[in-house]
C-alpha cells in the first residue's frame, strides 16, 4: 500500500490530502513510421494523486492512419514523454475483407 493510499484510509479526517495532487498537463498522440505525429489531442489539465501508476482513460474514433506500418502511441505529462507503446498496421487484398 502506498503511502497516499495509507493517508486516504487512516488520516483523511486529521490529514488535508489537497498536497498529494499534482496537476498536470498531458497529451496523447499517434507517431507515423516516419517519426511524424499523425494525430494528437489538444494538451488538457488532469489532477491526479502521484504515485507509482496513474490510470488516464482516453478514447478517439475517426483517426485515418496514412499507411501500412509501425505506429507509435505516446502519452506525455508536462511535456515529457511517460509511456510509448506501439501497434502495426498491415494492409490486405480487398478480398481478405469480403465476407463469404
Amino acid at each position: 500500500m502506498s503511502i497516499g493510499d495509507w493517508l486516504k484510509v487512516h488520516a483523511k479526517d486529521w490529514i488535508p490530502l489537497d498536497f498529494l495532487r499534482a496537476t498536470v498537463r498531458h497529451v496523447l498522440r499517434i507517431i507515423a513510421p516516419a517519426g511524424t505525429p499523425t494525430f494528437e489531442l489538444p494538451e488538457t489539465k488532469l489532477t491526479v494523486v502521484p504515485g507509482p501508476r496513474v490510470q488516464l482513460n482516453l478514447g478517439v474514433a475517426g483517426i485515418i492512419l496514412p499507411a501500412p506500418g509501425r505506429y507509435t502511441v505516446q502519452v506525455t505529462a508536462d511535456r515529457t514523454p511517460v509511456f510509448n507503446t506501439s501497434f502495426a498496421i498491415e494492409q490486405g487484398e480487398e478480398k481478405e475483407f469480403q465476407s463469404s
